[in-house]
């Protein structure tokens, strides 16, 4: 009879064992669950902040095509303005020039004009 007392004890204390292994068991499964939910939770977070980056930086992006483009397009406009000065600059020191040469042909006919008068009158 001791030996099924003994038997009968560890009997109990091996179903209370199994109780406890079953209730830890349960526990457990319980925490991965929780974890997995915790997991999907922060993924879709990480997901959702992600988007929000990526529109945030394209949003960004675009300013700074908008920007580039209306520095391009006020550049252009300056740059044609200069090209307009320049040419317009070109031909006038060019009828400066051309007025410069007349201006020269005239002078170098009244001085041959006045040396060949004053030559004639020396010799006359």
């Amino acid at each position: 009879m001791a030996t099924e007392g003994q038997l009968s004890r560890l009997e109990g204390a091996y179903e209370q064992m199994d109780a406890r292994l079953g209730n830890l068991q349960d526990q457990v499964t319980g925490l991965r669950s929780d974890l997995t939910a915790l997991r999907s939770e922060m993924n879709g977070r990480f997901d959702e902040m992600n988007r929000s980056v990526d529109n945030r930086s394209n949003e960004i992006n675009g300013r700074f095509d908008e920007t580039n483009r209306s520095v391009d397009n006020r550049s252009n406009e300056i740059n044609g303005r200069f090209d307009e000065m320049n040419r317009s600059l070109d031909k006038r020191f060019n009828e400066i020039n051309g007025r410069f040469n007349t201006l020269y042909i005239l002078l170098g006919t009244s001085w041959l004009t006045l040396v060949a008068l004053g030559i004639g009158l020396f010799f006359k």
